[in-house]
């Protein structure tokens, strides 16, 4: 958050004010007005010293609105005025207001702002202008206080406060004080008019007790052609009762300013349009102030021995930068690759699922196929079954004993698995089998030799005590044979 104390020194008091910028735009967080105990235009340390004593937390970065700063106004070409921007123009304004200045116009440091469009060709400059030496002494006093001078202002920052906290639209003012009124006009942030009467606050009182207003002070009025808002007051101190002797029309008002402690009242003016011109964004609105910073060009010429170095630091902050860059990207690389090593990982665990998926489902399609088939041949063929299988049977007991597998296959085809004891027992079922008129078929699909060990334990002979085993080899004949049965 950027902050600002701002300070006024009159004859008899000394205002303070801090305003911050945040994110909810201007806020002014204390004001504050001591009697003053020194004498001259500027506070002494002591007097800075009790005040800050009195705002706890006050920023060190201070601008100062003085009587000391000079306000002119100037009439310039406007061809030259855009032709001529920045240092430059403050030259040529330092010898177009020479007779105005306080003094000699190399010992005076200038601030400017553009005014209002007098004609087609001219356009009103506002100058002003403090002795170098009051500033250095100014900027002193503030030092030995730990505070930071930034700038001067003019009292005629009073006029930004009609505006405040938005320099938006158009205001008109009357400051007031003991021995003289200033009528001044603001226009988006631009001082347009700007008026100082010779009146003391009694002489307009005077008028004002029958309700009309100083002729002089009406004048003035009608110059500046009042904007709808109305007239802003900035009254004394104990004069917060003074509209009441202004006329109605004037839709006066004195101006107040919020605080949380409190809120300021409108002698504080000029501080919260100083404040608030130095904490804008526009280096315009800040260009009236004074100060005694050098142009930057003229810092880089008393300073020509740094370039070398600087140089040296330019083409090592690109270097570093592009160290960081490239580390950076190869930073987001690698876990970029890290991201795709990892969906890469998942992708395969999730295909090996996928296949073992596949093959789950291809063995029980499987099954389906075959209880589906099972279904139809207990649908279709069951009720043939006792007829196609009791002479089979008969058949086969009578040459086989032993039947390892019988399988259907539908449509009255069987698949039969046994063993035989010699090959003339395989032949002669399978003579059998074709020579009867209810099989189509015997396909003998597969024989195998296979040789059975048998253990026989005979009784001991006489003489012996133990019995004798015998181990008899014999062949066995293991067939399929498809057969096909007509109902």
């Amino acid at each position: 958050m950027l902050s600002v104390l701002a300070l006024e020194v009159t004859e008899k008091r000394l205002r303070a004010l801090v305003m911050a910028r945040g994110l909810k735009g201007l806020q002014i967080s204390q004001c504050l007005s001591l009697e003053r105990t020194a004498t001259g235009p500027f506070p002494s340390l002591e007097e800075l010293d009790n005040l800050l004593a009195r705002m706890p937390g006050a920023p060190k970065n201070t601008v100062v609105v003085s009587s000391q700063v000079t306000l002119v106004s100037l009439p310039l070409e406007l061809a030259r005025l855009r032709a001529l921007r920045g240092e430059r123009l403050k030259e040529a304004l330092r010898w177009e207001a020479e007779p105005y200045l306080p003094g000699p116009p190399l010992e005076c440091l200038l601030g400017y702002e553009e005014g209002r469009q007098v004609s087609e060709a001219l356009q009103e400059v506002w100058v002003s202008a403090m002795l170098r030496e009051e500033y250095q002494a100014l900027k002193g006093v503030l030092e030995e206080a730990g505070l930071r001078l930034l700038k001067v202002y003019p009292p005629a920052c009073f006029s930004w406060a009609t505006l405040y906290p938005r320099p938006k639209g158009e205001g008109a003012v009357l400051y007031l004080e003991e021995e003289r009124a200033i009528l001044a006009q603001v226009e988006e942030g631009r001082l347009t008019y700007l008026r100082t009467l010779p009146l003391t606050l009694e002489e307009i009182k005077a008028f004002g007790s029958a309700r009309k207003l100083h002729p002089e002070v009406a004048a003035a009025v009608e110059e500046m052609a009042l904007p709808p808002g109305g007239l802003a007051l900035i009254l004394p101190e104990g004069e917060e009762e003074f509209r009441e002797f202004l006329p109605p029309r004037l839709e006066a008002r004195p101006l107040f300013f919020p605080c949380p402690l409190g809120p300021c009242p409108s002698c504080f003016a000029s501080l919260v349009g100083a404040a608030a011109r130095q904490l804008s964004f526009r280096p315009s609105w800040q260009a009236i102030g004074v100060d005694d910073r050098l142009p930057l060009w003229t810092q880089i010429t008393r300073r020509i021995h740094l370039v070398p170095l600087m140089a040296l630091l330019v083409v090592f902050a690109l270097f570093s930068g592009h160290y960081l860059a490239v580390k950076y990207q190869t930073k987001r690389l690698a876990a970029r690759a890290e991201a795709l090593r990892a969906q890469k990982e998942e992708l395969e665990r999730a295909k090996k699922q996928y296949d073992e998926l596949k093959k789950e489902e291809e063995k029980l399609r499987q099954e389906q196929d075959k209880k589906e088939r099972q279904l139809e041949f207990l649908r279709s063929e069951y009720a043939l079954e006792p007829r196609r299988l009791s002479p089979l049977f008969a058949l086969v007991s009578q040459e086989i004993s032993s039947i390892r597998e019988f399988q259907p296959l539908g449509q009255g085809a069987y698949r039969l698995t046994a063993e035989a004891p010699e090959v003339g027992t395989i032949n002669r079922l399978v003579t059998k089998l074709q020579a009867s008129p209810w099989c189509a078929y015997a396909l003998l699909e597969k024989i195998e030799v296979e040789e059975k060990s048998e253990k026989i334990t005979l009784p001991p002979p006489p003489g012996e005590a133990s019995p004798k085993t015998l181990e008899i080899k014999r062949k066995i004949y293991k067939f399929t044979l498809r057969i096909q049965v007509t109902p």
